[in-house]
């Protein structure tokens, strides 16, 4: 469910509101078309005198423009900001860097090494001190904590951030934990307890009058009562939903989506398909997939009850191609499952053996990532209860240790009491003995189940991995056809502009036009070449961390020198990368030697091989 919200009145917490919402990434909505120029503008910036401030706000705020578009870009900047906070010194600005480290691990699921960049942002919130922060960092944890399936250590996290909040009474980010909380219940199917935590952040919504805020969790309930078996219940809360949307303006799709679906539930199937209808329209208008998506499911269900298979399945197609786009399993094994229904219906055996293949996929797929996030939970409980047990039997040896050191001060007095306390350890040591043997059964038990469940994750991680491999080698594909295509481009209008040179050279014995200068300015248009940005961000794509590899061994590469190497890492000869840069052969030759030498490259090594093996 979607949980955006507004900002914040309050003039003090505006900036940090900001900050949370984009670190928690659930309110980060850049348009990419209105955020270019000023992407170009601030990067135009950089390349001014300006104070370390102010280049610091400069490349925080570009840090923040590539959320959700680039994690390389992310740590690009990053990299350029942290040693100027460092030096201010900033903590707090160096705890927001690390956030930028984390979040740009976060987003290409690398979730040890975001995990590691916000512990070290945590520690220093609360160095500083900065409750807020520190609440911050809590909630970040959290979220890669939930997306691993540790929904247990997730809401633990949660929960340590909420503290905070509650401390400081920020109704705000409180209404925001708590949808956070719900989400992991639901995604449990913990129904009841995801309700009531969705209703305490509807009260804390009510209280600061979020309308907004109001709506998204009045959708929630709504959905969630659906669920539960409730749907007229679950209709109430849509309405008011709904309601207040349309005063306010809010277009939000998964509302009309929710109806039809409850309509459906409530078997009315003409105002269904006009909620179905009016989510889809929405959902077109802001270019939502996911609301397309949705509504067309809505559409082809309804079509289905009517018995229009030739409708359902148009429908449910056109569905599914956007499911496909936009890999959402759920959707595709609920398309999939109606485009069988309807082939079957039609007799059309054939497409229903492959919409039942589709489907049997994508439950397959729905149950690996299922499992994978069972499994770490259950990793998570053990060691939880591990802890427990150390902690339970260390009290007991510590009452085992009293008890002796009693019987000791009883045998100073009397035989008897002597006897008494041997007799007495004796039983005790016997039933330590019993209670040992019983629990190393137990222990031997409980690893046993563990290894078999590591094995089993073992297992899909690996089959997770191979699938992986061959999309990216796909996509990898792709992106090298493109580089090479940009690269195309650019030799061919280097060469347009080398033979335009040579027809303005001709023309020199005409006075009246300035030969000498039109031959400089196309001089100015081989050199600069205006597409590398493109091919310099399509490169990054492709051979992430590359430069990053290439700056780790010589910090001394010019720019110039790090476009030839990526043009030798995509195997263009000498004529070629010359032709490219728009520099003589001769220049070439001597710029490889160059970089060989900041390079350290053996003599008898190639410069193209030693760049291969980056």
């Amino acid at each position: 469910m979607n949980i955006n919200e507004d900002t914040h009145p309050q003039k003090k917490q505006r900036l940090f509101i900001t900050f949370f919402c984009c670190i928690c990434f659930s309110l980060l909505t850049i348009s990419s078309k209105a955020q270019t120029p000023q992407i170009d503008q601030w990067k135009a910036t950089l390349n001014t005198q300006i104070t370390d401030s102010i280049r610091l706000q400069v490349l925080d705020k570009l840090c923040y423009a590539y959320y959700n578009k680039s994690p390389d870009s992310i740590r690009f900047f990053a990299q350029q900001a942290l040693p100027i906070a460092q030096k201010l010194p900033s903590k707090l600005t160096t705890a927001k860097i690390k956030n930028h480290f984390g979040a740009s691990y976060f987003f290409q699921a690398k979730y040890d090494k975001a995990e590691k960049y916000y512990q070290e942002s945590l520690s220093l919130f609360r160095d500083i001190p900065h409750d807020l922060g520190t609440s911050v960092a809590y909630n970040n944890l959290a979220n890669i904590y939930k997306q691993q399936g540790a929904y247990t250590k997730a809401i633990s996290y949660y929960q340590q951030g909420l503290a905070i909040q509650e401390k400081a009474n920020n109704s705000r980010l409180m209404s925001v934990s708590y949808t956070n909380i719900a989400t992991i219940y639901r995604f449990q199917k913990n129904y009841p307890k995801a309700l009531e935590y969705h209703k305490k952040s509807l009260g804390l919504k009510k209280n600061i009058n979020s309308q907004r805020g109001m709506a998204i969790v009045f959708t929630n309930i709504g959905w969630l009562y659906c669920e539960m078996g409730k749907p007229s219940l679950g209709l109430e809360y849509l309405k008011k939903a709904l309601a207040i949307s349309q005063q306010i303006k809010l277009k939000n799709p998964l509302i009309f989506n929710n109806l039809s679906y409850t309509y459906q539930k409530l078997n009315q199937l003409d105002s269904a398909f006009l909620y179905a209808q009016k989510g889809l329209s929405m959902a077109r208008d802001i270019d939502d997939i996911k609301g397309k998506t949705l509504a067309k499911l809505n559409l082809a269900h309804i079509y289905f009850t009517r018995q229009k298979y030739v409708s359902a399945i148009k429908q449910a197609e056109e569905a599914l191609t956007l499911a496909q786009q936009n890999k959402r399993l759920i959707s595709i094994k609920n398309i999939s499952e109606v485009l069988f229904k309807c082939h079957v219906k039609l007799g059309n055996y054939k497409k229903a053996i492959d919409a039942r293949t589709l489907l049997i996929q994508a439950k397959d797929s729905l149950f690996n990532i299922n499992k994978n996030k069972q499994l770490i939970e259950i990793e998570t409980r053990y060691e939880t209860q591990k802890k427990e047990q150390e902690i339970k039997l260390k009290n007991n040896q510590i009452t085992l240790l009293k008890k002796e050191k009693q019987h000791e001060v009883l045998l100073k007095y009397t035989f008897i009491g002597a006897f008494i306390s041997l007799f007495f350890l004796g039983s005790l040591l016997v039933m330590f003995l019993r209670l040992r043997v019983s629990k190393n059964k137990q222990l031997i038990i409980q690893n046993q189940q563990l290894h078999e469940a590591e094995t089993r994750l073992t297992q899909a991680k690996l089959n997770e991995k191979r699938l992986l491999a061959e999309t990216l080698k796909k996509e990898l594909e792709i992106k090298q056809q493109q580089l090479a295509s940009k690269a195309l481009h650019i030799i061919q209008k280097n060469e347009i502009l080398e033979k335009v040179k040579e027809s303005i050279q001709s023309l020199k014995k005409d006075n009246k036009v300035n030969v000498t200068q039109l031959a400089r300015l196309v001089d100015s248009g081989i050199q600069i070449d205006k597409d590398w940005n493109n091919f310099f961000a399509l490169f990054l794509e492709v051979h992430q961390g590359f430069f990053d590899k290439l700056q780790g061994i010589s910090d001394e590469l010019s720019d110039t020198e790090l476009r030839l190497c990526a043009l030798v890492k995509l195997k263009f000869t000498s004529k070629e990368i010359a032709s490219i840069l728009g520099i003589t052969h001769g220049s070439t030759s001597v710029a490889r030697h160059r970089i060989r030498k900041k390079l350290s490259i053996p003599s008898d090594e190639k410069l193209a091989n030693f760049i291969a093996d980056l």
